[in-house]
């Protein structure tokens, strides 16, 4: 089974030539011009669609393959397009962890010991510092989000690994 990777959303038609007019997260912008296919959410099924060209102006226009009346493109409007997660980059993929904390939400974490300290079970966002509520058998409580204190980030096994500082538990 592919892995795939939420970026963004087709917002509507263009033109007369089936283009389609897509919001993408900054993140992924690069990505997404490198990018031969988009994979686009129909009614549950994420369909592969090759990506003819991609031009850029004051927004992203994207022409599709097998796509060329504005007809067929109305399709998609709305839906949201995701890429192989094998195909995204490293930094894209940090830049969004760094904004986005949400996505760590049912993440194992461990201490630089390896030692199991629960799930994460909310995101608390801050103006100054995210918290993350881990919670395990026995207890839950918060800990500081500090990208410094992360050790390593599995998002295959969805482990991430802090360094637990002395005294914190």
């Amino acid at each position: 089974m592919i892995e795939l990777t939420h970026i963004g959303k087709v917002l509507k038609t263009h033109g007369k030539d089936g283009q389609v007019r897509v919001q993408v997260e900054d993140a992924y912008y690069d990505d997404l011009m490198k990018a031969r296919a988009v994979f686009i959410d129909m009614d549950g099924s994420q369909v592969p669609f090759l990506i003819k060209e991609i031009e850029v102006k004051n927004h992203i226009l994207m022409r599709l393959d097998e796509l060329d009346q504005p007809e067929q493109a109305s399709a998609l409007s709305l839906k949201d397009i995701y890429l192989e997660t094998s195909s995204v980059s490293e930094e894209a993929k940090n830049m969004i962890l760094e904004e986005d904390h949400s996505l760590l939400l049912n993440y194992t974490v461990i201490d630089q010991n390896d030692a199991v300290l629960g799930k994460i079970t909310e995101v608390i966002e801050n103006d100054f510092q995210d918290l993350l509520e881990i919670k395990s058998k026995s207890t839950k409580f918060l800990w500081p989000f500090h990208p410094d204190l992360v050790i390593d980030q599995d998002d295959e096994k969805k482990i991430l690994k802090i360094q637990l500082l002395e005294g914190f538990l």
